[in-house]
């Protein structure tokens, strides 16, 4: 049975993309249910323009691209989406002439998912350093923790370990660390449940070739 008081785990916090730089206003968006709106004020209309991620959107009143859902509003250049995509996320500048009036940094809000992790079992050697990872994506970032299968006296129990991150590290592995653990993630956009996936830890004894199994 795993002794997690004897475990030595430390984690390691991954960053995440940074989207926005601070002279951005940064907009956020759900895509499909929510619509963008970018203010901004020109002097003089026909000079106005719309850039996103460096390529042309709109010239004066002339909308270059997607048409059927990018408008100019009829004062100002204010600058609206409908139908929102995941695609529309990016920098978006707005000039007048050549002068920059205004920038906003446009961020698609995605729930939860972790596509990517350290594989359903993982072999390692006695007395070595293993890692676990889970690649949690996501907008707002999400929170991660970690977590060990247990057997208690009746059944089999899932513990928190008091974790957090997005990598789990243990040293000096023994065949006590043999066992399932879960990483769990979740963040603020439309999720009640957590998403998770379960990494199974194998341990070989360096004095024979068996091998110590973790269960769930």
């Amino acid at each position: 049975m795993l002794n997690i008081m004897f475990l030595l785990i430390w984690t390691i916090l991954i960053c995440l993309k940074q989207y926005c730089t601070v002279t951005a206003d940064q907009v956020e968006y759900g895509p499909g249910a929510d619509e963008i709106k970018l203010y901004c004020t020109v002097n003089n209309r026909q000079e106005g323009k719309w850039n996103y991620n460096e390529a042309p959107l709109t010239v004066g009143d002339r909308v270059i691209r997607e048409k059927n859902r990018i408008t100019l509003s009829s004062t100002d250049y204010d600058l609206e989406i409908a139908n929102t995509k995941k695609t529309d996320e990016g920098n978006y500048t707005c000039k007048d002439g050549d002068t920059v009036m205004k920038k906003y940094c446009v961020v698609a809000k995605e729930k939860a998912m972790i596509q990517l992790y350290s594989g359903p079992t993982i072999t390692v050697m006695e007395s070595s350093t293993v890692h676990l990872w889970c690649n949690a994506t996501g907008y707002p970032k999400p929170t991660v923790t970690w977590h060990v299968y247990q057997q208690s006296t009746q059944k089999e129990i899932i513990i928190s370990l008091g974790i957090s991150g997005r990598m789990l590290g243990i040293r000096n592995v023994s065949e006590s660390c043999a066992a399932t653990f879960q990483c769990q993630a979740i963040n603020t956009y439309n999720m009640v449940e957590h998403v998770r996936r379960n990494i199974t830890l194998k341990v070989v004894s360096k004095d024979s070739t068996t091998e110590t199994n973790g269960s769930s």
